[in-house]
């Protein structure tokens, strides 16, 4: 049986804000997307996931998800937290 793997990522200037206080913004934003290709990257690689959909607000996440090979599904805004 093959599975998929749904990879919810917000948009970039959201992500990391905890790190807030030991990063600059754009060492989160760094961080987001070397996290993001990575986890995408190993999904896309682990025997038994058939696809990787990675659900997004992000026009950026969105390129750079379709470039791994990753479906997409947009959503309107980020939802959660």
């Amino acid at each position: 049986m093959n599975y998929w793997a749904v990879v919810p990522l917000k948009s970039p200037q959201d992500a990391k804000s905890r790190l807030a206080a030991v990063l600059s913004a754009e060492q989160r934003r760094q961080l987001f997307f070397a996290l993001a290709e990575h986890v995408i990257r190993t999904l896309r690689e682990t025997p038994g996931i058939a696809q990787v959909a990675v659900v997004t607000a992000s026009e950026e996440v969105e390129r750079l998800a379709m470039a791994l090979g990753a479906i997409v599904l947009r959503q309107s805004d980020d939802a959660g937290t």
